[in-house]
């Protein structure tokens, strides 16, 4: 018999996973998919913010794996978080040497890139914090 409070804990990724299984059916539930079962070591780390892009073509694979990076920054970072940036702020991201960039702060407006948040704290663990925007952010502009 197994005794409960001797248990060991999910390694965080397994964790991650086991939170999204209650997003099926939900419009981001492929870009999910496609961001936890890549091969590139872009799984999130311990802690991370996931920016979600809501769009049509997220049930296809995406075309450049660098774009995935690009929408995971390493901190868990809430909508309220969020609002305590200012602007112009610059969030790290996944992909090496690109930064996200707070180009509206109001919470009515909020957006990164010029991208509008438009579903805040999608998801939120102590560990793990999903926003959803409006379409993927483009790391080879630069938006500051």
């Amino acid at each position: 018999m197994v005794d409960p409070t001797s248990s060991t804990p999910s390694p965080p990724t397994q964790q991650i996973n086991n939170n999204f299984d209650g997003l099926i059916g939900a419009t981001y539930f492929g870009a999910l998919i496609s961001i936890l079962s890549s091969d590139n070591g872009t799984v999130p780390p311990f802690s991370a913010t996931i920016f979600l892009p809501r769009d049509p073509a997220l049930d296809r694979p995406v075309p450049d794996p660098l774009l995935l990076p690009y929408h995971v920054v390493p901190q868990r970072l809430s909508f309220s978080d969020l609002l305590l940036l200012s602007r112009r702020a610059r969030l790290p991201t996944l992909l090496t040497g690109k930064t996200i960039s707070v180009t509206d702060n109001s919470p009515a407006n909020f957006s990164i890139d010029h991208i509008p948040l438009i579903h805040p704290d999608l998801l939120s663990t102590p560990y793990l914090a999903v926003h959803g925007i409006q379409s993927f952010l483009n790391y080879s502009s630069d938006s500051g």
